[in-house]
């Protein structure tokens, strides 16, 4: 009887913790639509743009970099697909990084502007590849560009 006790009570504790992590995510849903209004508007300019967009511990950053040889155009149009995946597939996780052959887009409610991990899991998807490194989600667009990435990242990581 105490098992079953302490069961349903872990369940309760659960759910509280997830209704208060979805108003967490409600709240942070402007602040994230904000920063990927202006990752949209102000990337393919320059082909790469970074901003933050909240405060404190409301504060999300996000960056969007295209390929030097991709038009604007073009990158914007990577850029917005990037975000329609990020939104579509990923819409409760807090920092996702999407790869598309053209652009990556990033973003995180941590701080990650030069900051480096190095561990890695790697699992597939059904529009490319995912890479989840401490909690990051990277989505890839090609299966041989990811291939031949961890390839070069676990030789140099082994030696």
């Amino acid at each position: 009887m105490k098992m079953i006790g302490l069961n349903v009570l872990s369940l309760v504790l659960f759910i509280i913790l997830m209704l208060l992590q979805n108003i967490c995510l409600a709240d942070n849903n402007g602040n994230l639509d904000n920063l990927l209004n202006q990752l949209g508007a102000s990337g393919p300019n320059s082909g790469f743009y970074k901003t933050t967009a909240g405060e404190k511990s409301d504060k999300i950053y996000g960056l969007v970099q295209c390929r030097g040889d991709v038009s604007a155009a073009n990158c914007a149009n990577c850029t917005s697909k990037s975000i329609a995946v990020a939104l579509q597939d990923f819409p409760v996780s807090k920092t996702v990084k999407v790869w598309f052959t053209s652009c990556y887009l990033r973003y995180s409610d941590q701080p990650f502007f030069s900051v480096c991990k190095l561990d890695a899991d790697i699992s597939g998807w059904s529009a490319g590849w995912v890479l989840e490194i401490a909690g990051t989600v990277i989505v890839w667009s090609s299966a041989p560009g990811i291939l031949s990435e961890l390839t070069a990242a676990s030789a140099w990581m082994l030696s």
